[in-house]
């Protein structure tokens, strides 16, 4: 049984993880380009 708030909870469930997968890879990109900057 699927009622509509179960779907919008899922997606809203959904839409958090990939902010925070995006998030934690810029945050990742970000440190990675500062490494790399400092190397040189």
């Amino acid at each position: 049984m699927t009622s509509g708030l179960a779907v919008g909870q899922t997606f809203a469930d959904a839409r958090e993880g990939l902010r925070c997968w995006a998030q934690l890879a810029f945050v990742n990109l970000t440190v990675g380009e500062r490494e790399h900057l400092q190397k040189r």
